[in-house]
């Protein structure tokens, strides 16, 4: 069971803390245990797991800005039965820590969480992690049914607001017998019976309007076999994961259905939102019929696997590398009169879609070198080079957007101390990518069309809005 939730920066200070009961440890006590007994865990910025005691592990996720979401459990209360008692799923805490940042992303409409954010909405994100938890267990996900219980702050001061001067008005006039009726607020949709639990009842928006955001993920790890006097670059491990998400605000309850061109992918078992109507012989994940959540929700999640060997005969090598993207990075090392040089190559495809990539980022990592050694840029074509003070990472920055179809390069190599006149051919040993655009998704998969079937009066024409955006997860070349 959850026993405690907490949210840090990317210097490891607290930013929101949530404990289950006043006797628990707090965060500034369990870092320490972290860093005492899980010190991996504790700095790297990447999700795991570490226990912390004899009935205590703790689970971390990171999000893209460098927020850490951390929980802490106990085993539960023994359930008659179970195989392992007072245990749940050992993935139970990683994906609430997942779901949590997400349901905040969509609760407070935001593409990423900031520290301002959270903590000027301390009580608003107790009061979400609260209704999420039941004695311990991951219970309440749905936002539609969130938003219900802790509306937002703006929707709050709305019905108060009205409710004051409505009691106000009423005292006014002397009309003590409709002292206590409920006020008529305009934009604020109070309970009434539900044709859909996931949807508010009674909505009407001035503005009609729904838009699709289809986001996939790109996940590589490559390696580097040399070929005669040249390093070749192979894909040995890819996969995408993708995601479909909806804003809608649409009036009354209108029956949207989403047709997807899937390239030629079959998505197996992707993950979808209740609201999607799966019954039926005829449902495919390419045709998807729903009454839409009112707001922002996640319709659909899939993964499309790449690697070669293991994909359909369709999806081979070649396949592979068509779906991974337009960046491909190259290492070369071995390089010069006295083979001390290295080069770093990104290879970036033209496209007809895509003008450029934006804030690509190469890290590099090499191993320990000898005493009074520093990695030195000879040159770049494109960005800058920054060295970190261990000499054993080092960051190429390129410029805040890059041209399709250019093959940026930095040439560098590790220079030793003045009274050393050895020379050393050490050269990276893990380069890890990251780069975003948007207007094409690697997989090919795009929405077809956006029908609204039934449910909306004829004379409301919505306005619909389809994006696309692609960004890089473990990008790795070893």
């Amino acid at each position: 069971m959850i026993v405690a939730v907490f949210i840090a920066d990317s210097r490891q200070e607290l930013v929101f803390q949530y404990l289950v009961s006043s006797d628990l440890p707090g965060y500034k006590s369990l870092r320490n245990r972290i860093q005492t007994m899980a010190p991996t865990l504790a700095a790297e910025p990447q999700a795991g797991k570490a226990s912390v005691g004899r009935s205590m592990e703790v689970y971390k996720h990171v999000s893209p800005n460098g927020l850490a979401f951390w929980c802490a459990t106990k085993p539960g209360p023994t359930t008659p039965g179970a195989k392992h008692p007072g245990v749940g799923h050992p993935a139970e805490p990683l994906v609430f820590l997942q779901t949590l940042e997400t349901l905040l992303l969509h609760y407070f409409d935001k593409d990423q969480l900031s520290v301002a954010k959270i903590r000027n909405n301390y009580d608003r994100v107790t009061m979400l992690v609260y209704s999420m938890l039941d004695a311990g267990e991951p219970a309440n996900v749905d936002l539609g049914r969130l938003q219900e219980m802790v509306p937002l702050r703006r929707d709050l001061a709305k019905v108060v607001n009205a409710t004051a001067s409505s009691l106000g008005k009423r005292l006014t006039q002397g009309d003590s017998h409709a002292l206590f009726a409920l006020p008529n607020v305009q934009g604020v949709s109070l309970p009434t019976e539900k044709s859909v639990p996931w949807r508010t009842a009674g909505l009407v928006f001035a503005d009609n309007e729904l838009y699709v955001d289809a986001t996939e993920t790109v996940n590589a790890v490559f390696r580097r076999s040399t070929h005669g006097a040249r390093d070749r670059t192979r894909c040995v491990s890819a996969f995408l994961e993708g995601t479909i998400d909806f804003n809608s605000h649409l009036t009354g309850d209108p029956t949207v259905l989403v047709r997807l061109d899937l390239s030629g992918h079959k998505l197996a078992v992707p993950a979808l939102h209740r609201c999607v109507d799966t019954q039926g012989t005829d449902f495919h994940a390419s045709r998807l019929r729903f009454v839409p959540p009112d707001g922002k929700f996640r319709l659909m999640r899939y993964v499309v696997d790449l690697t070669p060997g293991t994909a359909p005969a369709s999806h081979q090598h070649s396949r592979a590398l068509a779906n991974l993207g337009l960046v491909v990075p190259e290492l070369q090392s071995a390089l010069g009169a006295n083979r001390d040089e290295f080069e770093v190559t990104l290879d970036i495809a033209p496209s007809t879609t895509v003008s450029a990539v934006d804030n690509v980022q190469v890290a590099l990592h090499f191993p320990q070198l000898p005493s009074g050694a520093r990695v030195k840029a000879l040159r770049t074509t494109h960005g800058r080079f920054e060295n970190s003070v261990d000499n054993r990472d080092a960051l190429w920055l390129l410029d805040k957007t890059t041209s399709t179809g250019t093959r940026p390069v930095l040439r560098a190599c590790i220079e030793n101390s003045a009274d050393d006149t050895t020379t050393t051919t050490t050269t990276a040993t893990t380069l890890r990518v990251s780069y975003a655009h948007k207007g094409l998704l690697p997989s090919g998969i795009k929405v077809d069309a956006v029908d609204i079937v039934a449910g909306l009066p004829s004379t409301i024409k919505p306005f619909k809005g389809v994006k696309y955006l692609v960004k890089t997860g473990d990008f790795v070349l070893r």
